[in-house]
C-alpha cells in the first residue's frame, strides 16, 4: 500500500472514531438531560360521599386543564397522579354540583358533594296556562329576567341573544328606537309572508320594544310544534311569553336600577384621509375606467404642499361625524302585598343617542300589575303596560348616514374655512360626489311619537278543586305621530370660484324643497278569551290536565297622511 495513502486512510479512521466517540457522548447528554426533565408524580387520594355521609361510585375527578382524570369506585375512593401539588381536582357527578378542590400538596382529600337543587318542580309559563317541567314533552325553553338584566342593552329583546338554544336574534339596525330585533326560531319557516315569531306579552299580542328589561319576569319560547300548537297558525314560526313582573307577599320594596353605557363602533373601515393620495388613486381608477374628469397636477400638488390646510384640507369624515354615544337608562318599581292582594308598580326612562350627531330616542315606560283575591276561590287582577316613544332624526335614516360618511372624501369638510357656516357641495364642479354628510343635517328632520296602552283585566274562578275558569278580557292601542320638515339650503363648491368675483359658487345637490309631511295612525286590537282547566291526580305518578276554551281578536288600523310641497 502507498505510504501516503496509508497516512491519509489512518487520519480518516481515527477522525472517525473520533466523532462516533463524540456523538455517542452528545446522545448520553441529551438522554440524561430528558431523564431529568420527567416531571415528578404527586398522588393524591381520597373518597367522595353525598353530604348524607353514603359512598358515589363513578364520580369523575380530573385535574383542572389538563386530560388526566380518574373515577371513583364501588366504595367512592379515588387515586389520581398529578404533576405537582399545587394544581385544582375537578369533581363532576350526575344530580350533584360540580365541585372545585386546590390540592395544596396534600396526598389525602375527602369530598363531599351537594346534591344539585331539583328544578323538576319548576312551573313553566306555557300556551293559556302554566305546566311543571316535569310533565313538559315539547321543545320549551325558559330565561328568567335577572338573567337578562346581567348585562346591559336598552332595547329587552336584544337581551335574549346568545339565551336560549335554537333562537337566533338578529339586529337590522343600530339607530335609536329601530333596533328592534328580527327572530328566527329553529331555522326559517313563514307564516303570512314573514319570519318573524308570535310575541305575547301577559297573553297578549305585544311587542318587545316597549317593554322596559326591569319589567320582565322571565321569558318562555316555544319551539317546535307540539308546545306551540295550541295557537294554531299564528305560532307557525314559534311563539315568545314574555311575563311581566308580579308583586309578593311581604313587606313594600322599593327597587331603584339605574345604568350608563357610551357606545361605540367596534370596527370601522380604513379610509383613505390624505387628499393627494386620494386624488392621485382616483386619476388612475378613472384612466382605467374611462371617466373623463381627472384632479390637474397642479391642484394635487396644492393638497399636498399648501400651508392653507383649511382650503386645502385633508379631512377625516369618520373622526368628524362618528363619536361615541351615551346611553342613560332608570327604573323604579314598588311592590309588595298581603295575603289577599299584591302589586308591583314601576316606571321606566330611557334616553339613547346614536353615534352620528341628530338621531336621538326617548323612551317612557308605566307598568302596573295588580291581584286581588276576593275569596278563596275568586280572584282578580289588572295588567296596565303603558309606553311613549319619541324619535327624532334626519330625513335620512342611520344606514344612509354612514353610508354618506363612508362614501365622501377627504378634499372637503362640512362647511367652507371663511367662517360664514355655509355648506360644501363638493370641491369640484365636475367631480362625480356623493351628497356631503353636513348636507343631510340642513335638509331638515323627521320626528315620531308613539303612545302605546296594553291593558287588561282577568278573572280566575276555582269552583271546586281541580277546576278553574280563566277569563281575560285586554286591548292594544296604539297612537303614532310622524311628522317631517323638508327646507331648501345653498351648499357651494369649495374650490371653484367665481371668475370676477372670486367668490364661491353654488352648486346644490338636487332640486330645493321646502315641504311638510304629517301622518296620523291608530292601530286597535281588543282580544277577549275564556278557558276551562281540570287538573287532576291519579294515583301516583299519574296526573290529569285537560283544557278547553275560545279566543276571539279584533284589528283595526287607520292611517291619514297629508304632505305639502312648494
Amino acid at each position: 500500500m502507498n505510504p501516503i495513502k496509508r497516512k491519509s486512510y489512518c487520519r480518516f479512521r481515527l477522525r472517525y472514531v473520533l466523532i462516533a466517540k463524540l456523538l455517542t457522548i452528545m446522545m448520553f447528554v441529551a438522554v440524561s438531560g430528558y431523564a431529568q426533565t420527567l416531571p415528578s408524580t404527586f398522588i393524591i387520594k381520597g373518597t367522595v360521599t353525598s353530604q348524607k355521609g353514603e359512598t358515589l361510585p363513578g364520580v369523575s375527578v380530573k385535574v383542572k386543564g389538563t386530560s388526566i382524570g380518574a373515577t371513583t369506585d364501588n366504595d367512592g375512593k379515588y387515586s389520581i397522579s398529578a404533576a405537582s401539588g399545587n394544581v385544582t381536582l375537578v369533581y363532576s357527578f350526575v344530580g350533584f354540583t360540580i365541585q372545585e378542590v386546590e390540592v395544596n400538596n396534600r396526598n389525602t382529600i375527602n369530598v363531599k358533594l351537594a346534591e344539585e337543587q331539583n328544578d323538576l318542580d319548576e312551573v313553566i309559563v306555557v300556551g293559556y296556562g302554566t305546566q311543571k317541567k316535569i310533565n313538559l314533552t315539547g321543545a320549551v325553553a325558559t330565561v328568567s329576567g335577572a338573567t337578562l338584566t346581567e348585562r346591559p342593552a336598552p332595547n329587552a329583546a336584544n337581551l335574549i341573544q346568545g339565551r336560549i338554544t335554537g333562537v337566533q336574534v338578529t339586529q337590522p339596525s343600530g339607530e335609536p328606537g329601530r333596533d328592534n330585533p328580527n327572530f328566527l326560531i329553529r331555522g326559517r319557516s313563514t307564516y303570512g309572508g314573514s319570519t318573524d315569531p308570535l310575541i305575547l306579552i301577559d297573553g297578549v299580542a305585544g311587542s318587545f320594544n316597549n317593554l322596559s328589561p326591569d319589567d320582565i319576569e322571565n321569558v318562555t319560547v316555544l319551539k317546535d310544534a307540539s308546545s306551540a300548537a295550541i295557537y294554531g297558525a299564528r305560532a307557525a314560526n314559534g311563539v315568545i311569553l314574555v311575563t311581566t313582573k308580579k308583586g309578593k307577599k311581604g313587606e313594600t320594596v322599593f327597587s331603584y336600577r339605574t345604568n350608563f353605557a357610551r357606545h361605540t363602533p367596534t370596527a370601522l373601515p380604513d379610509l383613505i384621509t390624505n387628499s393627494a393620495q386620494y386624488m392621485e388613486m382616483y386619476n388612475t381608477a378613472a384612466a382605467r375606467s374611462g371617466i373623463a374628469f381627472r384632479y390637474p397636477q397642479a391642484d394635487i400638488d396644492l393638497y399636498r404642499n399648501s400651508p392653507d390646510k383649511a382650503q386645502y384640507p385633508d379631512f377625516d369624515n369618520m373622526d368628524y361625524y362618528i363619536n361615541p354615544a351615551n346611553v342613560m337608562q332608570h327604573n323604579l318599581s314598588i311592590s309588595g302585598g298581603s295575603d289577599k292582594s299584591t302589586f308591583n308598580i314601576s316606571a321606566g326612562y330611557l334616553d339613547q343617542n346614536a353615534v352620528f350627531e341628530g338621531y336621538k330616542f326617548k323612551r317612557y315606560n308605566a307598568l302596573l300589575n295588580y291581584n286581588n283575591n276576593l275569596t278563596k276561590s275568586i280572584s282578580v287582577g289588572t295588567i296596565i303596560n303603558m309606553t311613549y316613544k319619541d324619535r327624532k332624526e334626519p330625513p335620512f335614516t342611520g344606514e344612509n348616514m354612514a353610508l354618506l360618511v363612508y362614501a365622501a372624501g377627504p378634499l372637503y369638510g362640512p362647511f367652507l374655512p371663511d367662517g360664514s357656516g355655509r355648506i360644501v357641495s363638493r370641491a369640484y364642479a365636475n367631480e362625480g360626489r356623493n351628497r356631503n354628510p353636513q348636507e343631510a343635517y340642513a335638509m331638515g328632520e323627521q320626528t315620531t311619537k308613539e303612545y302605546n296602552v296594553n291593558a287588561q283585566a282577568y278573572i280566575d274562578i276555582k269552583p271546586f278543586k281541580g277546576l278553574t275558569w280563566s277569563s281575560k278580557v285586554a286591548i292594544n292601542y296604539v297612537d303614532e305621530y310622524y311628522k317631517m320638515y323638508q327646507h331648501p339650503y345653498s351648499a357651494y363648491l369649495l374650490q371653484d370660484r367665481a371668475a370676477v368675483t372670486n367668490e364661491y359658487v353654488a352648486n346644490s345637490f338636487g332640486p330645493d324643497i321646502l315641504g311638510v309631511t304629517d301622518q296620523y295612525s291608530k292601530v286597535l286590537n281588543p282580544t277577549v278569551y275564556s278557558t276551562l282547566t281540570y287538573e287532576k291526580t291519579l294515583g301516583t305518578g299519574h296526573n290529569l290536565k285537560a283544557l278547553a276554551g275560545f279566543e276571539q281578536l279584533s284589528y283595526k288600523n287607520q292611517n291619514l297622511r297629508g304632505r305639502r310641497i312648494s
